[in-house]
């Protein structure tokens, strides 16, 4: 999937809607959001009798929250009828271009909501999928 596309496919949310909380995109998306603690995982989506879930682990930070959300709703937007967990563990085959296509949805979506300048993620909080998110606002900041 091209950037282009995925910058599109932003746009289109975000000029359709006046959001001014990133979490009123699940109604504008027909999304259902539920949060509860997930352990060591931080949020996934799944699509299940034609409704597009997001689960959110309720124990990270606010920030770490929206990053996650972003991620997971560009898996909504993008890979709607794709289930990575299974279509790693049943097809062998790697989802990582799901993941960084879901990673640059993100991206653009909390850059264009202004988001991202104000975050404060706690380095105990990363994992290597929040290495490869915070090397995109790396990189477009030029560091």
């Amino acid at each position: 999937m091209e950037k282009d596309y995925i910058d599109k496919k932003v746009n289109k949310i975000l000029s359709e809607c006046d959001f001014n909380n990133i979490y009123e995109v699940v109604d504008y998306e027909d999304v259902l959001l539920l949060e509860d603690d997930l352990g060591s995982m931080y949020g996934f989506y799944f699509y299940i009798q034609k409704t597009k879930i997001i689960l959110l682990n309720n124990n990270l930070s606010a920030d770490h929250k929206k990053i996650v959300f972003a991620h997971e709703l560009g898996h909504s937007v993008l890979h709607t009828k794709v289930n990575c967990a299974f279509t790693k563990r049943y097809t062998y085959m790697k989802p990582n271009i799901y993941e960084n296509e879901a990673n640059y949805f993100a991206y653009i979506m909390l850059k264009k909501m202004h988001l991202i300048d104000d975050m404060c993620i706690h380095s105990e909080e990363l994992s290597q999928l929040d290495d490869k998110f915070l090397s995109l606002i790396k990189g477009a900041a030029g560091l």
